[in-house]
């Protein structure tokens, strides 16, 4: 949370680098945008597809000290685990 939230700096526990830094203002760009808009994409940043619920394959976005989008490989999984929680009080 510490890199989508701006708050590496409060964090002394880790030996941050500029690596570091960079991709959380990468992130923080996509959160932002997503906050404001609704849509995490903008200028200069790499696309992240939209997935709907209906989608057969999630899109991910790798956010390092550049993003990439890619299709998520554990499809499975995240249904398994849906299919335990949603819906359950």
């Amino acid at each position: 949370m510490e890199y989508l939230l701006g708050n590496l700096k409060s964090n002394d526990v880790f030996a941050w680098t500029k690596d570091d830094y960079k991709a959380s203002l990468l992130g923080q760009r996509y959160f932002i945008n997503f906050i404001k808009t609704g849509n995490p994409n903008g200028k200069n940043l790499a696309v992240w597809p939209k997935t709907t619920a209906t989608d057969k394959v999630m899109n991910i976005l790798d956010l390092n000290i550049e993003a990439q989008a890619s299709p998520e490989k554990f499809r499975d999984r995240y249904l398994f685990l849906d299919g335990l929680f949603i819906g359950k009080k």
